[in-house]
């Protein structure tokens, strides 16, 4: 199967009402000349959450001030439920995961991103790790196969909810290597890592800043790395890919969209300033230490294909494995 990334992608969804004039292009001219709401679809410390405040410094001298404003709340929906009656003229931008896409699939958010937002840019691009509890038999994702094909639906994996990352990425790596494993969704990711240290699961899926000190204490073990290339920071744990499963790539992204019909001299402007600002060494740096890799820049439109990609490639899969989203 060829490279498959989970999109865990930074999307928004801004529907314009009809009763809102429509900027024109002149008025990027002076843009911006008041401060820039940027929308969170997330909670406060929450991963898109943290990236913008990283990056705030630097935005704020480049593009000029702005406010955070967390929604979270149905997968991303209430946050571009807010966005929505925003004017589309700039002073409204929304930064998100790929909670949205498993969102729209879940019918949790119903606006048609393809037709309610125009894209920014792709601004990050990160892997995840697969973890186990340190006394799971398996230590690496090979010997992980070579068990689960004898104790067919008997690991059981835990994951924050129905249609998330790790639901993707464990339904996503049960495909490709032919195996049945069992999901046991908890209600936060907090309540996963409690239930993987205490044994309650035996797997799971983690962005890398909470298994770092997990790792490092021996209270979990890293089986290997969901993206395509090994990270810095567990510079010996092995990728999926190159443990068996070539091609397998789950990635979580972070990125920008603004309401459709924003002015393409300020979504260019934006695009600019921010893919410049996470690139620069002092950001790229401090971003990498975490083992979140920025994208290099690219046009908008770049980030609206891959989006559209993601949406269809997860769509077919959840409907080949006939997963249920609204269990």
């Amino acid at each position: 199967m060829s490279r498959l990334r989970a999109a865990c992608i930074l999307v928004s969804a801004l529907a314009v009402p009809a009763s809102h004039a429509q900027p024109t292009a002149q008025s990027a001219a002076g843009y911006p000349n008041k401060p820039i709401r940027i929308v969170v679809t997330t909670g406060p410390g929450s991963g898109p959450d943290q990236f913008i405040r990283r990056i705030g410094p630097q935005l704020t001298r480049e593009l000029g001030p702005h406010v955070v404003d967390n929604r979270p709340g149905a997968t991303g929906g209430i946050g571009i439920e807010v966005a929505a009656n925003a004017l589309p003229d700039g002073y409204t931008i929304v930064i998100t995961s790929g909670q949205v896409v498993t969102g729209m699939l879940m019918k949790t958010v119903k606006t048609d991103i393809a037709k309610a937002l125009t894209p920014i840019a792709q601004l990050s691009r990160q892997s995840y790790l697969m973890v186990a509890n340190p006394s799971f038999p398996a230590s690496s994702v090979k010997e992980l196969i070579e068990l689960a094909r004898t104790q067919p639906g008997k690991i059981v994996y835990g994951s924050s909810g129905i249609g998330g990352v790790v639901h993707l990425g464990m339904e996503l790596l049960s495909s490709l290597a032919g195996i049945e494993m069992l999901h046991a969704p908890y209600k936060a990711g907090g309540q996963v890592m409690t239930g993987l240290i205490g044994g309650e699961v035996q797997l799971s899926i983690t962005n890398i800043l909470t298994a770092m000190p997990q790792v490092q204490s021996g209270k979990i073990k890293a089986l290997a790395v969901t993206g395509l290339e090994r990270i810095p920071i567990f510079p010996a744990v092995p990728t999926i890919s190159e443990s068996g499963i070539a091609g397998f790539d789950l990635t979580n992204w972070y990125g920008m969209s603004a309401p459709m019909g924003t002015p393409a001299p300020i979504i260019e402007k934006i695009n600019r300033i921010a893919t410049g600002i996470t690139n620069s060494s002092e950001i790229k740096e401090a971003l990498l230490k975490e083992g979140i890799n920025p994208v290099g820049p690219h046009p908008p439109a770049e980030f609206g294909r891959t989006v559209a990609r993601e949406i269809a490639m997860w769509d077919k899969f959840f409907k080949s494995r006939k997963i249920n989203l609204s269990q």
